[in-house]
């Protein structure tokens, strides 16, 4: 698959539109905005929420990594990875969970929101750092095939040049000079525009903003399938919380088990409503030869290479859609307390 087709000055409109329906305005520019937004009118909580701010190559540096950062960090951290465009609240538990707390999400626009902003869809590496990067910045940088359905104007960076760039990195170590510098080129831009919010996957911000993604990983689901996420009006998602391990290793594996065994995610949908059935039943977790085992089992399966997983195990239990013209609701999948408890409490 080529990258986006106008960042790469290519003109495979044709093939992009049959399969993912019109191109998407993707706003770059305005979700960065928004996200810097965000960061802004929460700054005066850093030092309450163990929020560190570094100045690392030119790049403001915030770091989520702390073991006291409270859950509204985790909310913030996760509504900056939605590019501003995600509501994210720690609601009760839906019935027949073990677990006290979901994390519940929302968004009017899940194409841009989740694949154009939350998606961690930019594996960086750099010498011996190594992040998975999500929010707006990936539209900034444009370069992942995810891109292809969707229409980035040319010059909106050019005509915001003091917009900065804002990322999620999911490490457990801050980025370093040479990093940073790889990500502003990227990105062309200057270091001095990059906004990086740091946080490992066994920190209490780090697991909250990962299980976030419980309506994101049916959207990717969806988009592999060749649905067209623009009829895609609403979308909801929730999952449990889980406990925060010590080790990041275990903290990836009961996060995805969060999502993959008891995540739900809800799509109000228009167009053929056969096609969204057709479409709807093939997207659930429950489609992967995989699932049934704690993710942590299949991880080491193939070597703690993620790639070498089934990439139909990376989705919800359970995918509700609600069709806008004839009010109609289906359900596909359903949730498994049992294998919850068998990786959080038994692993």
């Amino acid at each position: 698959m080529k990258n986006h087709p106008i960042i790469d000055g290519a003109t495979d409109t044709a093939s992009a539109t049959e399969k993912h329906g019109p191109l998407l305005p993707l706003p770059v520019v305005t979700l960065n905005q928004q996200a810097m937004a965000l960061l802004e009118e929460a700054r005066s909580l850093f030092p309450t929420w163990s929020i560190q701010t570094h100045r690392i190559g030119g790049a403001e540096v915030l770091d989520f990594r702390s073991a006291t950062c409270p859950p509204e960090a985790g909310v913030l951290l996760a509504r900056v990875s939605g590019g501003g465009q995600l509501d994210v609240a720690l609601v009760p538990a839906a019935e027949g969970s073990s677990w006290p707390l979901d994390v519940f999400v929302r968004t009017n626009d899940p194409a841009a929101t989740c694949l154009g902003a939350q998606y961690a869809g930019w594996p960086l590496s750099c010498g011996k750092y190594f992040a998975m990067v999500s929010g707006p910045i990936r539209g900034a940088r444009g370069r992942e095939p995810m891109f292809q359905h969707f229409s980035i104007v040319p010059d909106a960076w050019r005509n915001n040049a003091d917009v900065k760039r804002v990322a999620v990195l999911e490490s457990d170590q801050l980025p370093d000079e040479p990093t940073v510098q790889q990500m502003a080129s990227e990105c062309s831009c200057p270091p001095e525009q990059l906004v990086l919010c740091v946080a490992g996957t066994a920190s209490p911000a780090g697991t909250l903003q990962v299980v976030a993604r419980s309506l994101e990983t049916s959207l990717h689901q969806c988009e592999v399938l060749g649905g067209d996420i623009g009829a895609i009006r609403v979308g909801t998602g929730r999952a449990p919380l889980p406990p925060i391990p010590k080790k990041s290793l275990t903290a990836i594996g009961w996060t995805n088990d969060a999502i993959i065994y008891h995540g739900q995610a809800t799509w109000q949908v228009t167009g053929d409503w056969d096609a969204w059935q057709t479409l709807g039943a093939q997207v659930s977790s429950e489609n992967s030869p995989s699932f049934g085992q704690p993710f942590l089992a299949l991880f080491k399966a193939a070597g703690y290479d993620f790639y070498k997983l089934d990439p139909r195990l990376f989705a919800p239990a359970v995918i509700v859609m609600e069709h806008a013209e004839s009010q109609q609701i289906l359900k596909f999948g359903s949730v498994h307390p049992e294998l919850l408890r068998s990786s959080w409490i038994e692993s």
